[in-house]
């Protein structure tokens, strides 16, 4: 860590340099131990986001369409667990304990640009964490190599045609839904499930407090009036979803 470039005048705390991108110690810490020691799945989803751009919401959405033949209504842990709970981050959970991930359920997330992505997930597909842009950037590339295999979402689309974007999403990470669960509403409610007002009020932005083992802090999460949440952008080790705020 020492013979990194590193920056003291952050307000919080100093920021490093890695492969481009500046990064808060505690955070490296987890990206290096994501590249060594992280193990993907075949099946594996990873949700990729830039910070503050709607990792919660997205974590929700495609929690809630994974596991809909799981859990009922009235079951569903989204109801009572903050989405960064159900959806373990890589370099802050996964990587460093894999019994934080449920193996039933493929989905990790990462804030991890696509230029540091551990290699074990590109050998099986293809501010802090800023600049922004060249974060977007490497996945885009990645879009232009394999069009077939990465979705782009943009941001103001997903919240103008939820419907229509959801049923999109979910057809690419291979949950399609079916033509019954369209006629008995499931695409609704599991957007009502994920919507900002059901986030707000769920028990974990109550209570304030993530499960117990949870690496997070919670304040990382704003449930304010003043700053509704915003989608952020997916990739999956199989495919790749990204989804930008023009």
């Amino acid at each position: 860590m020492s013979n990194f470039p590193r920056r003291d005048d952050w307000v919080l705390q100093p920021l490093y340099q890695y492969q481009g991108f500046w990064y808060f110690q505690d955070y490296l810490v987890g990206l290096l131990a994501a590249q060594e020691n992280f193990k993907p799945q075949p099946s594996d989803i990873v949700l990729c986001t830039y910070p503050k751009t709607g990792t919660t919401w997205l974590k929700a959405l495609a929690y809630a369409i994974v596991t809909r033949s799981k859990f009922n209504d009235s079951e569903n842990p989204l109801l009572t667990k903050a989405p960064h709970d159900c959806v373990p981050f890589l370099e802050i959970d996964a990587a460093r304990n894999a019994s934080n991930r449920d193996p039933e359920i493929p989905l990790v997330a990462t804030h991890i640009p696509y230029n540091s992505l551990p290699t074990s997930i590109l050998e099986s597909g293809i501010s802090s964490n800023g600049p922004y842009w060249d974060h977007v950037l490497g996945y885009w590339k990645a879009r232009v190599e394999s069009p077939e295999e990465v979705l782009f979402l943009v941001y103001e689309d997903l919240k103008k045609d939820t419907v229509s974007n959801v049923k999109k999403l979910a057809e690419f990470m291979g949950y399609p839904f079916t033509p019954e669960e369209e006629k008995r509403g499931v695409v609704q409610q599991i957007i009502d499930l994920c919507s900002f007002d059901s986030l707000r009020n769920m028990k974990a932005s109550k209570s304030g407090v993530y499960s117990p083992d949870s690496h997070i802090p919670f304040e990382t999460l704003n449930f304010s009036e003043k700053v509704p949440l915003e989608i952020g952008r997916i990739i999956s080790v199989k495919k790749w979803v990204l989804v930008w705020i023009r």
